[in-house]
């Protein structure tokens, strides 16, 4: 993310996890615009009504919404915030505990875990049904 603190061989994720207190994968406003990821909204309170959710925000999916659902962001990523908690090839911090997870998902309803700095982390192997990947392709130019 372009205004997080420079990453040096003494920076872990943990250290970076949430440094950056107002940028989200849509932008700025708090509460985020309807309609921008796939977080706890009021259809996800409909299927799950004891748990907490972002009042007011609607993006129409319960739990996980089809692969490019929502408009990409300014580079042209879809799905960067929300849906699934992806896996990144980082560690959490120096003793190697866990592995980095990024971009929160649809169970999430807690502003300081949707900001783009956000960072969640668990052990290698762990598995959950808001935890995923993402593959990758890079086509080459004709």
């Amino acid at each position: 993310i372009g205004n997080e603190e420079s990453v040096t061989q003494d920076t872990t994720p943990e250290m970076l996890n949430g440094k950056v207190l107002n940028e989200f994968p849509w932008g700025t406003p708090w509460p985020p615009p309807n309609g921008v990821g796939n977080y706890a909204d009021a259809a996800y309170k409909r299927k799950f009504p004891t748990q907490p959710f972002i009042e007011g925000y609607s993006d129409g999916y319960a739990t996980t919404a089809p692969v490019m659902s929502f408009p990409p962001n300014k580079l042209g990523f879809y799905d960067l915030g929300g849906n699934a908690w992806e896996w990144v090839d980082d560690w959490w911090n120096a003793a190697k505990m866990g592995r980095v997870l990024r971009g929160g998902s649809w169970t999430i309803n807690e502003r300081g875990r949707l900001l783009s700095s956000s960072r969640g982390q668990d052990t290698p192997g762990s598995h959950h049904s808001d935890y995923g990947f993402r593959c990758a392709v890079e086509v080459a130019s004709p």
